[in-house]
């Protein structure tokens, strides 16, 4: 069966009640995260081409809130958001949020003042004795706090701000997503971030993998069952879930569009057009 096919026959089956007025609420922080997303009340870019299609597909909506990361988080765990298009996991965000590939692709790299030795694991920190530089309502907050690193937390943590911070304070690191540094290597003609003296860790913080975003276990268009192939031997993670999305739901379709839209290549293309916008 075609995968759209699939999606047109499940949203028969759903509830009318869940599917009326379906309007899914994306909530995201105040700051730009260029080509996925503009600043402040610019919503423009990748997510909101991606999400709004995948919306429209199962009959659905998408409205976007900016927000401050701290109460969106506390909006997510109380169900009146529905998601968070890029969120890293963590087993404190894993209480409310369930994590579905959105399609993306991501990775987290490493930075610093030029003069750092090289990072390979967070573990280095420790020994190095290094401040970690975390936004405020990082999900590495866990991570720090296990490793007994040190952190500094502040507001919103663009290339610029981290730049300013790191190059001043030479034994400080942070940690900062691939399509960030691409983004601000392309829109500010540079071929490396050595340039503007700074050091990039490609392999302190995991491989390529794909790109989650967080959906609210408490909103009312989620929906659950127990996941018969969980591996409690197996640390939590986004595909080893004690649940997983219930075929009668909202959230489902959605996963399914998402799905399909990768599967077909229009993700892709997403992403590369607003990438070469500049």
């Amino acid at each position: 069966m075609k995968p759209l096919i699939a999606i047109i026959l499940m949203m028969l089956i759903v509830p009318v009640s869940s599917a009326a007025n379906c309007i899914l609420t994306m909530g995201y922080k105040e700051s730009a995260k260029e080509p996925l997303i503009n600043a402040g009340n610019d919503n423009s870019g990748a997510y909101l081409a991606l999400f709004s299609m995948a919306a429209k597909q199962i009959g659905c909506s998408l409205e976007i809130i900016r927000l401050p990361k701290k109460r969106l988080h506390k909006m997510f765990a109380q169900g009146s958001l529905d998601f968070y298009p890029g969120a890293s996991f963590s087993l404190a965000r894993e209480k409310y949020l369930f994590y579905i590939a959105n399609g993306f692709s991501t990775s987290e790299y490493g930075i610093s003042d030029i003069s750092m030795p090289e990072i390979s694991s967070y573990r280095q920190l420790t020994t190095n004795k290094t401040i970690w530089l975390q936004e405020i309502g990082s999900s590495k907050a866990d991570i720090a706090k296990r490793l007994n690193i040190e952190t500094i937390t502040i507001n919103k943590l663009t290339m610029d701000i981290s730049r300013r911070i790191l190059v001043r304070h030479k034994n400080t690191f942070a940690v900062i997503d691939r399509e960030i540094h691409d983004y601000y290597l392309k829109a500010n003609q540079l071929t490396s971030i050595k340039e503007i003296g700074l050091k990039l860790h490609r392999h302190c913080c995991g491989n390529e993998k794909p790109m989650y975003l967080g959906f609210s276990k408490y909103s009312v268009h989620f929906k659950q069952k127990v996941n018969p192939d969980y591996q409690p031997e197996e640390p939590l993670s986004p595909t080893n879930s004690t649940a997983i999305l219930h075929e009668n739901s909202i959230v489902y379709l959605f996963s399914e569009a998402l799905k399909q839209l990768q599967e077909t290549g229009v993700t892709d293309r997403i992403y590369k057009r607003h990438f070469n916008k500049l």
